[in-house]
């Protein structure tokens, strides 16, 4: 198992622990989907340390380029990394209950009640909440991998395609590691070994002369 010096290790995460973390994420956090990053960022790295700040970006960039919901994938991900099968079934559960009650209580006991005007205002005021929980964690994201020029321009191109020409994010993402990938490729290849002009070639050794040096001088019977 993965470790570094500022995570827990496998002892000291128990399975109740990961159960209820996940279990507090999803049912105090509203938006679903990315307005859950920094509820997840505040519990997983800076209160429990299940991950440091590079793991938990590496991860979540890692799920959301897999099918299924985000929540879902980064309980799997995280349970499994800190303590195995029956950490991932710990985390999953936890992630995925509350969603469960809050549909079937509201399916049974909030449904007739839906367009009450006391209701309808709640949720109104809840919405730019949720716009703020998705830009935090998009700032969050933006600061820990350090936008660059490169960065900069794949994720305004990235944003042009999705909002503007209406590319399905599938071929967006498809397309970003595909190409990162070619620049890797055409970053790390290697050199020709027949250009003489190559700085990697070692430099000719000098030849050793027969004759008299001033380190090898003649010397006289």
């Amino acid at each position: 198992m993965y470790q570094t010096d500022d995570t827990v290790t496998e002892k000291r995460v128990g399975l109740p622990a990961l159960f209820f973390s996940f279990l507090k994420t999803g049912t105090f956090t509203f938006g679903g989907g990315y307005a859950m990053l920094s509820l997840l960022q505040r519990e997983l790295v800076e209160r429990k340390r299940y991950l440091n700040d590079t793991d938990f970006w590496e991860t979540i960039t890692l799920v959301q380029s897999l099918p299924g919901v985000l929540v879902f994938n980064t309980a799997l991900y995280t349970g499994y990394k800190v303590r195995g099968l029956k950490g991932s079934l710990a985390a999953c559960t936890g992630a995925i209950l509350p969603s469960i009650l809050i549909i079937l209580l509201i399916a049974t006991v909030f449904a007739p009640y839906w367009q009450h005007p006391a209701l309808v205002r709640i949720f109104n005021g809840i919405r730019p909440c949720v716009v703020a929980l998705l830009l935090a964690p998009a700032i969050q994201m933006a600061h820990a991998i350090g936008l660059k020029i490169r960065n900069t321009l794949i994720t305004l191109a990235a944003i042009l395609g999705i909002t503007v020409l209406h590319f399905s994010p599938i071929w967006v993402l498809l397309a970003v590691g595909l190409g990162s990938g070619l620049w890797a490729w055409y970053k790390g290849r290697p050199t020709d070994p027949t250009d003489p002009t190559d700085p990697t070639d070692p430099p000719a050794s000098t030849p050793v002369a027969d004759g008299p040096t001033a380190s090898n001088p003649v010397r006289l019977p």
